[in-house]
């Protein structure tokens, strides 16, 4: 309801100074008849314009990539027939979580080998004892000593392998787990596999394909007319389709001083951090490259200018009831700057809201 009130008071407010007032011929003269009401210059605002470096802003088609070192591909280290697949196409993983279960011959083998080295290891042991006792007796030298405590060690590694062999399998009553080696999102699941399926390592294929998504990188396309404007280290806007509400920003990190042929581009990438797993692979994106010149102009927040008629305008403001019309002319605008070459001086205060209230009520 307040809110109704005070634009129904505005309004009513221009409409009297417009009728009370002598008419404006939009020349820059002062119109000190018409006086801003409290209630809105209370919460106007005002900057003063800048004299800045040019900045040129050129617009690249991209996408979204993950970093190729930070991804891998997943597949068993054994033959065998798929007996589960865990998770799916898009499902995040955690490091050393299930992936798949595959039944193996091949981890049968494993198992084999730990039984026979722990039985090696057992007759190691007897007959260190053994020796001991007959040295003990005169009946056995310290080379048979040595000989024997050998065969221990020996036994002990072989079994230590196969223990360790077992374990980087994954290995359970004749199962291999494989298991996800990195923490990230499934990118990619193999079409092919399915379960109860036979596996085999050169020709099925990678099972899966998982990357860290917590940081991605931003692909950009550069025409070959344009890479002269492109430097390492230029800042860059990101907007995607997906959140056209929202950007991310970043700088040129890696420029590929490579030409693609077909396209006649050449790709620069832009590192991101991706907290909130907004950004994905292959989402299409703009990225807006931003780079100085050399030239210095006034430069103004573009939503203080003001469009009538073909022309453009700001509102000066000194105080209140001081205000004053002014013609600009805008020779271009980047992002949320606009650089005007004519009608304003460095330091000159602009009004940035209301200022088509006054506008209106100081003009035809």
């Amino acid at each position: 309801m307040k809110k109704y009130i005070f634009l129904l008071t505005v309004l009513s407010f221009v409409i009297f100074q417009s009728c009370n007032s002598e008419k404006h011929n939009k020349n820059g003269q002062v119109r000190e008849q018409f006086c801003l009401p409290d209630s809105v210059n209370n919460k106007l605002e005002t900057v003063k314009a800048d004299l800045e470096i040019v900045q040129s802003e050129l617009n690249l088609t991209a996408k979204v990539a993950s970093f190729e070192n930070k991804e891998v591909k997943v597949e068993p280290l054994v033959n065998g027939i798929i007996q589960d697949i865990v998770v799916d196409l898009g499902d995040y993983v955690k490091k050393g979580q299930t992936l798949a279960i595959i039944r193996s011959t091949d981890v049968a083998d494993v198992e084999n080998d730990i039984i026979t080295a722990e039985s090696n290891l057992m007759t190691a042991k007897k007959n260190l004892k053994v020796m001991k006792d007959l040295y003990k007796s005169g009946l056995a030298s310290t080379k048979d000593i040595v000989i024997a405590e050998n065969e221990l060690l020996k036994a002990e590694s072989e079994l230590q392998k196969s223990k360790t062999i077992s374990s980087l399998y994954s290995i359970d009553k004749s199962l291999y787990t494989l298991k996800a080696p990195i923490s990230g999102f499934v990118l990619e699941k193999n079409p092919d596999i399915s379960e109860t399926m036979p596996y085999h390592l050169e020709q099925t294929g990678p099972f899966f394909r998982i990357a860290d998504l917590s940081e991605v990188q931003i692909v950009a396309h550069v025409y070959e007319t344009d890479i002269s404007k492109i430097k390492l280290g230029n800042k860059a806007k990101i907007k995607l389709l997906a959140y056209p509400g929202e950007s991310f920003i970043g700088k040129i990190d890696k420029i590929n001083n490579v030409i693609d042929p077909s396209t006649r581009t050449m790709n620069v990438r832009i590192n991101l951090k991706n907290p909130r797993n907004l950004l994905k692979p292959d989402m299409f994106a703009v990225a807006s490259i931003i780079s100085d010149e050399t030239s210095k102009m006034i430069t103004i927040p573009s939503n203080a200018i003001i469009s009538d008629r073909n022309r453009t305008y700001v509102m000066i403001f000194k105080d209140k009831c001081h205000m004053e019309t002014r013609r600009i002319k805008v020779t271009k605008t980047t992002g949320n700057k606009s650089y005007v070459s004519e009608g304003l001086k460095e330091g000159e205060t602009i009004m940035t809201k209301y200022q088509n209230i006054a506008y209106e009520a100081m003009n035809d």
